[in-house]
């Protein structure tokens, strides 16, 4: 008798695991946002469980994680344009306009000058293989809160440091 309790307890257990575990995961990404996945040297990262390749990989400069700001700034809503002539991209995300300029150690967020790293001017952004590469911190500290990524984690696979 206390066997077929515990078996039956168990396979009770086991069908609300199977079945409210796929729900959560589904609310979860939908009512708190984008999940985001990069490594560092691995051009294959994942959002929102989807895994896809960029044409250049995550990498560390100055002691700090430069990504291709693109693949970052899309998921969550945000326009990214490039003006060649000034060497400038330009992000705008939920009313926010943040501008920076290539080997420039400040930008402008919403008009106003803001040191990339205050501890580190020569933490920049940077053209490697034809891709704009952005201090990823910086970028993601001025977004509104609202538009933010629910989870954004960068996973060291090994590290390449860039001589500036």
């Amino acid at each position: 008798m206390r066997c077929a309790k515990r078996v039956i307890s168990f396979i009770l257990a086991l069908t609300m695991m199977v079945l409210l575990v796929p729900s959560y995961a589904q609310s979860d990404t939908a009512t708190n946002g984008v999940n985001m996945l990069f490594t560092i040297d691995d051009a294959t990262y994942i959002v929102n469980g989807q895994a896809t390749v960029m044409d250049t990989t995550p990498l560390i400069v100055e002691n700090r994680t430069l990504l291709p700001i693109r693949y970052v700034a899309t998921p969550l809503g945000a326009v990214v344009s490039w003006d060649d002539a000034a060497q400038k991209v330009t992000i705008e995300l939920a009313g926010k306009t943040i501008e920076m300029w290539i080997g420039k150690a400040s930008a402008l967020v919403d008009g106003q000058a803001v040191a990339i790293d205050p501890s580190n001017p020569n933490v920049k952004p940077i053209i490697i293989d034809n891709r704009t590469m952005l201090p990823v911190r910086f970028v993601s500290e001025r977004t509104p809160k609202n538009a933010r990524s629910r989870s954004f984690r960068i996973r060291p696979l090994f590290k390449r440091q860039i001589a500036t």
